[in-house]
């Protein structure tokens, strides 16, 4: 049975480790790296991990050279890079949470080195097995809208897990990680590009670090700042007079309503809401969200010119209060809205003219397709799942290229690492 070692047991880690409730007899994990003694101990538990196999450091990890086949490499981003690296060298399969490194020179540094080494290495860009958009990828190849023009993309990360992972967590800091387009976007970025099959236009130079010049950026830190604060908040929302009616409070987010806490692990002894009550008593996700600390944007707009002619329009929102994605596709013919899991065709086609050839009957008409059903199933839809199979499929045949292989994630990177640059 495959071996897989996990560096790095935070939500995704456990999210891709579900496969195994299904196929059990998949892969065993062979060893885990999380420098958290209770998410260690949690870990081992679950998986069966015996104890000399359990690392806190990728360092001790890799120093051992376990007897493992394939590696999740779930880590914080600004680790992605160097165990990436270390493992091709290993001879070990890849599974690389996103953003695979945070610029250029690393990125063709990576391919570089996977393609050295002949091992199997993927980005974990599950959007790409999503239903929606392997639906708007189909209607665009059909010729649905004639030739795209023009793509309007806008991501509403929603005021609770903008809160959560970008101004309390660890994702709000670029002390800590990646800048926020980067580590949030590059998911759109990418899906845009796979699912259109456009090329960002003026390819950076050789050594360059901006990755695409034909990329424009604006925004910033525009909200979540220490003088927008309300009048009278203090600078943790259990002494906070106004921590019941306050939209970004964490007593709300954590206590009243109970959510975002599968990272927050009981202590010996502790119970779940214990655990929960002591993170927003004394830990990084109990302070106020307008003095975290947080110095990455929360409203960033980018602008993609490509070599096709075809122009993406893409918004950054991490003031909405919820969260989803809405995209506009316009073409010669027509336009795609798709907005949450809803996807509504609005051909323009006069009734003298002639469809494009590869263009269906049902072109013609206006026609909603509600994929709700299938988008609110767990794990992304299944999209979670599907990378990982794809990953498996692609370490047992050689033949079989993964919809994720890392070259092939290459220009949506060198889009984010030129938006962040010129923000």
């Amino acid at each position: 049975m495959l071996s897989l070692a996990v560096i790095g047991m935070g939500n995704r880690a456990r999210k891709y480790l579900a496969y195994l409730q299904e196929h059990p007899d998949a892969f065993r994990v062979g060893a885990v790296v999380e420098p958290s003694e209770v998410h260690l101990e949690a870990a081992r538990e679950q998986y069966g991990v015996p104890a000399e196999a359990c690392f806190t450091s990728s360092e001790a990890f890799f120093a051992e050279r376990r007897a493992v086949d394939a590696v999740l490499i779930s880590s914080p981003d600004r680790s992605h890079f160097s165990q990436a690296l270390q493992a091709a060298s290993y001879g070990y399969h890849i599974l690389l949470e996103k953003p695979s490194c945070e610029g250029v020179a690393e990125l063709e540094t990576l391919l570089e080195e996977v393609g050295r080494a002949g091992v199997v290495a993927c980005g974990c860009y599950v959007l790409r097995y999503h239903p929606l958009y392997r639906r708007l990828k189909a209607l665009l190849e059909e010729g649905t809208i004639g030739a795209l023009r023009s793509v309007s993309h806008r991501v509403r990360i929603g005021r609770d897990r903008m809160c959560h992972s970008f101004v309390r967590g660890p994702w709000g800091s670029s002390r800590e990680t990646s800048p926020i387009f980067l580590s949030k976007c590059c998911h759109d970025v990418d899906i845009l590009l796979w699912m259109t099959g456009v090329h960002p236009a003026e390819p950076a130079s050789p050594g360059s670090s901006a990755g695409f010049s034909g990329v424009s950026s604006e925004g910033g830190l525009t909200f979540f700042r220490p003088e927008k604060a309300p009048e009278g908040a203090a600078e943790r929302c259990l002494d906070c007079p106004l921590q019941e009616s306050c939209s970004w409070s964490a007593t709300d987010l954590y206590l009243r309503r109970g959510l975002w806490t599968d990272s927050f692990f009981p202590l010996p002894g502790e119970t779940k809401e214990e655990a929960v009550l002591r993170e927003v008593r004394t830990g990084r996700y109990g302070r106020c969200a307008f003095h975290s600390g947080n110095d990455v944007a929360d409203w960033q707009r980018v602008t993609v010119f490509t070599r096709e002619g075809v122009t993406l329009d893409i918004e950054m929102d991490g003031l909405s209060p919820d969260e989803g994605r809405r995209t506009i596709l316009t073409g010669t013919r027509g336009r795609i809205i798709a907005d949450g899991a809803v996807i509504t065709v609005e051909p323009s086609l006069e009734p003298s003219l002639e469809a494009a050839p590869s263009c269906p009957p049902s072109c013609l008409s206006s026609r909603r397709i509600d994929l709700s059903a299938e988008a609110a199933l767990p794990f992304h839809a299944g999209a979670d799942f599907l990378l990982v199979d794809d990953f498996l499929h692609a370490v047992h045949d050689p033949s079989h290229t993964p919809l994720t292989a890392l070259p092939s994630t290459r220009d949506s990177l060198l889009v984010c690492f030129a938006a962040s640059l010129s923000l």
